[in-house]
């Protein structure tokens, strides 16, 4: 049986197979069904500023965000002239180091259990997280220690605590905490490490950047109930992200997350794949869009990759890791993985 060549589009007959005028970017096409559909629900002028990679404005990402269906998501996602990069998904492991130094093991006793645990992960690259860092014992063992973790074995990255951890601790003026925030990012990358766990604070990506570290921004949804918000800060990140280097992975997050209700879950993995798609389609200038599983079931992080993402984060190497971190196993993602 013949396949059909035309569909019939708004009372119009219309050619499948031909393709609308060519983008003046780089010769990427719209079919004339896809023009069609699109032009019928409101977003072909949108996927031709897709096409020729043009910024979105706040009123094509407040479209997006308020009334574009799934499959018109992907559809634009597909039109990007611009391939990202794809990240495989990497192993993480923590490593409970004030807990064990609590329950009276000495620094080489741990140097011993840790460097035998990393040694025997059988990955190229490893996260390695801190369950905590006392800034104040760093010149009395523990500094050396974090040393001979990250030299143990080619592959280790040191992964420090998030910006807004290291500032917490450090009540004052903000011009002070500042300051005192690059001393301690100064003093962790003499101690190897190289990358701080994600952070929503936009301010210190500058100071991370110049300081030698990887910076990862997570946006979260429930703190943009209005939408004309939500768009604001995908443009103000997007601009951000033009200085070089600046900001390297970004990522759709929730600060309020339960996995008991599974009806509800579902509904908050379908929130979080719309901004996804939209944020992959207006944030131009970051290299890496992550799909977490700290914040995406595994039932719809496969989905991730047709949405935008080109990262699917880490995976737990262990169940310590698991339940520290929130993250999916190791094992569940590569099988995810595996059938995207």
């Amino acid at each position: 049986m013949a396949l059909a060549r035309y569909a019939i589009i708004n009372g119009k007959k219309v050619l499948l197979d031909s393709p609308a005028p060519k983008s003046q970017s780089d010769g990427r096409t719209l079919d004339k069904f896809s023009s069609s559909m699109l032009s019928q629900f409101g977003f072909l002028r949108i996927a031709q500023k897709v096409e020729r990679a043009d910024e979105l404005t706040q009123e094509d990402i407040e479209l997006l965000l308020s009334k574009a269906g799934m499959p018109v998501l992907m559809k634009l996602v597909s039109l990007q002239p611009k391939i990202r990069e794809i990240s495989v998904v990497r192993p993480a492991v923590i490593l409970p180091i004030s807990l064990w130094s609590s329950l009276g093991a000495t620094y080489e006793e741990i140097a011993e259990e840790s460097m035998n645990l990393l040694k025997g992960i059988p990955y190229d690259e490893v996260q390695v997280a801190i369950d905590e860092i006392d800034h104040s014992k760093l010149s009395f063992g523990l500094g050396a220690l974090f040393i001979k973790l990250s030299q143990c074995r080619e592959g280790i990255t040191l992964v420090g605590p998030s910006v807004e951890s290291l500032q917490n601790s450090e009540p004052g003026r903000l011009a002070s905490r500042a300051h005192r925030l690059g001393q301690k990012l100064l003093e962790l990358r003499g101690y190897g490490f190289k990358r701080l766990r994600a952070s929503s604070d936009e301010e210190s990506l500058q100071i991370c950047h110049e300081l030698g570290f990887s910076t990862s921004l997570v946006t979260y949804a429930d703190d943009y109930p209005v939408l004309r918000y939500l768009a604001q800060e995908l443009i103000k990140i997007n601009s951000l992200a033009k200085q070089s280097g600046v900001l390297e992975v970004w990522s759709p997050g929730l600060r309020y997350l339960s996995n008991n209700d599974w009806v509800h879950r579902k509904i908050l993995d379908y929130q979080l794949l719309r901004i996804l798609a939209v944020s992959s389609l207006c944030l131009t200038n970051v290299p890496f869009i992550r799909a977490s599983s700290r914040n995406f079931s595994l039932a719809t992080l496969h989905l991730a990759p047709y949405f935008g993402a080109n990262d699917l984060g880490f995976g737990a190497f262990d169940s310590i890791t698991e339940q520290q971190l929130q993250l999916q196993p190791m094992k569940k993602l590569e099988r995810v993985v595996r059938f995207t």
